[in-house]
């Protein structure tokens, strides 16, 4: 009988709850895991089971005129209040724009974990791939930042270097979150790849691929096999590219929340009379909850933008949209998507202004 959603991938997943560190795991790793059991206590995704909200969000470094970063802030504040999301990833959050965030968000019990891209210190204006989470619900139990570059006597670059043909410093930032409640740890790593120029399609491709290499090589080297991990950020590139084939193909392989949407939309329409009822009122539920999930999340300069020349805005699939859908959550140990969303087509009251980046934010609540 079919299974519900990602079939095989979920299989896979679940076949892998549970497992203990093996010798040939071991081996595998550049760098040993962890030892200290207190600080790093895994509890089996079958022992218990949490449910996150999770976004990523690239803010857009501060820009003038009509949509300058003074006018539009409240409106990202806005948006974040109304979404409440459990951790989410920023990219391209300067020093002052991160202060803002802070002040405003304190209240909300937001706290973050950011260093500059340009100096590794909290003081730099540069960019950072900021981390944030409800600290009222979660602690962090370790946290870091690296530099996507290559490794130097085995060792990740902890201070700025650039990697192979990348224009620009790029930063991941991750860390081990627990649960308060109930003791549940999971991961979330939140980075920025190099971008591609839209004349180019191949500008920055090794860096890419071989900057999201390293994030799994780290992860590895981190996190257990049977720990849920989190992948975000603006990846810049789409999920038929090839980029994410290191992902989903993981001995504990990933899985794109926007495409186990996708893959539900796909099944519940061309199958439909193959489904349980079962199967059909979870799709229903999954369907119902997203939004946009096929839309694109780059949708360029805003004060050069022109409504005619934007994808239709549809949840139909359509290989017209894959170009600019280059934000990202992946996920590995996950149990169930409950929803995705793509944050677009609303005017935040508090200014008035349909983007509060040239980029839409992402969201997916999941559980494991």
């Amino acid at each position: 009988m079919k299974k519900f959603f990602s079939f095989a991938a979920i299989a896979m997943l679940l076949s892998f709850v549970g497992c203990e560190k093996t010798d040939e795991f071991d081996n595998k790793l550049e760098f040993d895991p962890p030892t200290n059991e207190d600080a790093y206590t895994d509890i089996s995704i079958n022992d218990a089971e949490t449910s996150l909200k999770i976004m990523s969000y690239n803010v857009c470094v501060s820009s003038s005129g009509e949509n300058a970063w003074a006018d539009r802030r409240a409106g990202a504040i806005e948006m974040l209040r109304q979404y409440k999301p459990d951790v989410f990833g920023m990219q391209e959050c300067t020093l002052y724009q991160l202060e803002f965030y802070a002040s405003e968000l304190a209240a909300d019990n937001y706290k973050y974990i950011a260093v500059s891209r340009d100096t590794g210190t909290e003081d730099n204006n540069g960019e950072r791939t900021a981390l944030w989470y409800n600290a009222k619900k979660y602690e962090v139990v370790d946290s870091g930042t690296f530099w996507l570059a290559p490794k130097s006597n085995n060792e990740f670059a902890l201070v700025p270097s650039k990697g192979w043909d990348a224009e620009y410093l790029r930063i991941c930032t991750w860390a081990v979150f627990r649960e308060i409640d109930s003791a549940i740890e999971f991961a979330v790593y939140n980075t920025h790849l190099e971008y591609k120029n839209l004349s180019s399609t191949t500008r920055g491709a090794v860096a890419r691929e071989q900057s999201l290499k390293l994030i799994i090589e780290h992860m590895k080297g981190k996190m257990r096999p049977n720990r849920a991990v989190f992948i975000i950020g603006d990846m810049n590139d789409n999920y038929e590219n090839g980029l994410f084939e290191c992902l989903l193909q993981e001995e504990v392989p990933f899985l794109s929340t926007r495409q186990y949407v996708i893959d539900a939309y796909n099944d519940y329409h061309n199958n439909y009379e193959n489904l349980t009822d079962e199967q059909i009122a979870e799709y229903e539920d999954l369907l119902h909850n997203s939004y946009r999930w096929n839309s694109q999340t780059y949708h360029g300069t805003w004060m050069t933008h022109n409504e005619n020349e934007v994808v239709a805005n549809t949840n139909e699939i359509s290989s017209e949209n894959n170009y600019h859908v280059i934000d990202h959550i992946f996920g590995r140990n996950l149990k169930k998507v409950l929803s995705f969303r793509t944050i677009r087509d609303q005017t935040w009251e508090t200014t008035g202004l349909k983007y509060i980046s040239d980029h839409y934010p992402i969201i997916a609540e999941v559980t494991f």
